[in-house]
């Protein structure tokens, strides 16, 4: 008997074949604006001049999304709706979170786009994990 794969191996399965689908543009926007984010907000950064450093910051943040965006189209309509499920999670959850800060008088500040990520993220994983279920 086959043991079926688990939720991560299934969901780098997925997300291999959807990048492999897309464009080369696309796959070149994608890696570059993950590995430029990361290495910006990395703290040794920090030091740099705050409108620069803030620029590269913005421009790779949108590559990213525009190579998440490129990956959402290339896969089946399964994946389309694990991302649209997602979206969805997200926006109410971060909204939510947001509002209650702002009516707690709890300043989240830059961890605003914290919670905007994680929303996302925890929105995929649950979307993936309700949608692939038999």
């Amino acid at each position: 008997m086959a043991e079926e794969p688990g939720l991560l191996a299934d969901l780098w399965h997925e997300s291999c074949k959807s990048f492999a689908a897309m464009p080369r543009w696309s796959q070149i926007t994608l890696v570059i604006g993950m590995v430029v984010f990361i290495a910006a907000v990395l703290p040794p950064l920090d030091r740099l001049p705050k409108i620069p450093l803030a620029t590269v910051r913005t421009a790779a943040f949108l590559a990213l999304v525009v190579g998440l965006i490129a990956t959402a189209r290339m896969r089946d309509e399964f994946f389309l709706r694990v991302y649209l499920h997602a979206c969805a999670i997200a926006f109410i959850l971060s909204s939510t979170i947001v509002f209650a800060s702002l009516a707690y008088d709890i300043p989240l500040g830059r961890n605003t786009f914290t919670v905007l990520d994680l929303s996302f993220l925890i929105g995929f994983f649950g979307a993936f994990w309700w949608l692939r279920r038999p």
